[in-house]
């Protein structure tokens, strides 16, 4: 749990780590850098999206939240630490610009393959969940956003596999 909370810590620290005094490209609609920091309320947590072209992002995601998991012959829902790593490709912001919807801070549609970690807790072993998903974000104002996303994939703890259906839905702002 140290580790995890020491992780949580210094991500924002690690996110800016990529800023210089030299002028970058920007790829992110709406965004002063490449990176998003992101504050999430729903699955408490922090998050970075840092965009590597203008319509592919790489998003790290360290949280607190719930995760529906098999450690014996029963299913349960518990509240664990994880943190997760995917890679997004946004395949409809040229669509939504022409139609005048907003694109900023990549709102869109995306497609990833999220690797998602979860710290060991009182009740259940290590885990991971590896998963092909969709998803959608959107900004509500200025900082507020809402992000949704879902797909079939694989989950081991315990030395088992098993199929899954992931999904993560949050709330929260960009900073």
């Amino acid at each position: 749990m140290k580790k995890f909370l020491l992780l949580l810590a210094f991500l924002p620290f690690i996110a800016q780590g990529n800023l210089s005094a030299q002028e970058k490209e920007k790829f992110i609609p709406g965004a002063e850098t490449n990176s998003l920091v992101k504050i999430h309320i729903i699955a408490f947590g922090i998050g970075v999206e840092q965009a590597v072209d203008p319509n592919v992002s790489v998003y790290f995601d360290v949280a607190f939240g719930n995760d529906y998991h098999r450690e014996s012959e029963e299913s349960e829902l518990d509240y664990v630490p994880y943190f997760t790593v995917e890679p997004r490709y946004y395949f409809n912001l040229d669509d939504r610009l022409e139609k005048g919807k907003r694109i900023d801070n990549f709102s869109g549609q995306f497609v990833t393959f999220q690797t998602k970690v979860g710290f060991p807790t009182v009740n259940m072993t290590a885990w991971y969940s590896l998963s092909p998903m969709w998803g959608f974000q959107s900004m509500i104002g200025k900082r507020a956003y809402w992000s949704f996303q879902a797909g079939p994939g694989l989950q081991g703890s315990a030395g088992k596999i098993y199929s899954d259906f992931s999904g993560d839905i949050t709330f929260g702002f960009v900073l």
